[in-house]
Formats: C-alpha cells, sequence, structure tokens
C-alpha cells in the first residue's frame, strides 16, 4: 500500500536560513532516500517552493490568487511517496525522516486509495474537497484516516487525525509538468524544487 507523507514546516523558521543551513538539510534526506530504495519503499519525494497559487471556481471560470489555499505559518514544505506494508510501517519510516530533525513541525501520514504515477519535475496540484477524475491523480483517504508526527522535546509523538483541520482538506495530489487549467475543485499549485 502506498502512503503520502506531507511534511509541514514553519515558513518562517524555513525562510530565516542561511544557505548552508539549507544544503546541510537537504543532504540529510540522501540517506534517508537511499534506505527507502534499498528497502523497495520509494515512490517519489519533492520539495515544494515557497510561492503558491490557488484557483477557485468563480462565475464557471477560476479565480486565481496568489499564496497558499490556508493562510497559516505551518504549510506543507514537501512530501514523500513511500510504499508500506502498513500504517505501522508508514510511521516507522515516517519517523527516520529527517524533516523533523530540522525545520519540519509535523508529518501528516495518508494512505493513498487510487495510485498513479507521479512525474519527477513540474508542479505539484493539491484538489481540496472531492477527488477529481483523470489520469495521474493521486487520491488520497479522508483526513480523519490520517495518523501525525510531531517532533516534542527530542522525541516523536504520534497523533491521531491531520496535522491541521480545514474545511476542504487536500482530497488528491497531481504533478504537472504545467497546469492544464481544469477546475474541478478548489486548488493550491506548488512549484517542485
Amino acid at each position: 500500500m502506498q502512503y503520502m507523507l506531507l511534511i509541514y514546516l514553519d515558513q518562517q523558521v524555513a525562510a530565516a536560513r542561511t544557505p548552508e543551513q539549507v544544503a546541510a538539510a537537504v543532504a540529510l534526506h540522501d540517506p534517508y532516500i537511499a534506505r527507502l530504495r534499498a528497502n523497495r519503499r520509494y515512490a517519489a519525494s519533492g520539495v515544494l517552493g515557497a510561492t503558491a497559487r490557488t484557483l477557485r471556481g468563480g462565475d464557471g471560470r477560476p479565480v486565481v490568487t496568489q499564496g497558499p489555499f490556508v493562510e497559516s505559518r505551518e504549510q506543507i514544505g514537501g512530501f514523500y511517496l513511500i510504499d508500506a506494508d502498513d500504517l505501522d510501517v508508514a510511521v516507522e519510516l515516517a519517523a527516520e525522516c529527517p524533516a523533523l530533525r530540522t525545520v519540519g513541525i509535523a508529518i501528516e501520514i495518508r494512505p493513498v486509495v487510487r495510485a498513479a504515477e507521479l512525474a519527477e519535475r513540474g508542479e505539484l496540484v493539491m484538489a481540496r474537497g472531492a477527488v477529481p477524475d483523470g489520469p495521474g491523480w493521486l487520491a488520497l483517504a479522508e483526513a480523519s484516516s490520517a495518523t501525525t508526527l510531531r517532533l516534542v522535546d527530542g522525541r516523536v509523538e504520534l497523533a491521531d487525525g491531520p496535522f491541521r483541520d480545514e474545511p476542504q482538506p487536500i482530497a488528491a495530489v497531481r504533478v504537472v509538468a504545467r497546469w492544464d487549467g481544469v477546475l474541478p475543485m478548489p486548488i493550491e499549485i506548488r512549484p517542485l524544487r
């Protein structure tokens, strides 16, 4: 089964890092990815850019706004798509993720209910509310199925439920080279770095 690890970070803390601190944090992910690949657990990953565009329906055509769907200090800064036998294994793999030891404040773990192949570069499109039909969408289980890891006083704490309760949580993701403009529901688009 596949699980999506949504990595939340504190935007202000992340933006205050020096280039050397960013490079050191990114380098921590290389051995993690190598272990996932060696154990045949790795499917995809990506670092999201800080800029975002949000599209909402309005009188039959999309209304585009700058910025993330939810204005908050905590934003999704990256993701991993992993293969795990069950939620317990997914939690173990997420607990090893170096994001929690750098600027990550939480990792939300969501089962994938409809798999699709993700492209390697482009933009991550996050659909909120309903799962869109069409090729390339990776449908996530309902937000209520989420499990969240947080690093508290140096130890990993596990909680049932999503990191943040939202009226329209992320329902599906898709990586595209260029957004095709189809708007089934509110959508947040973030560049992959």
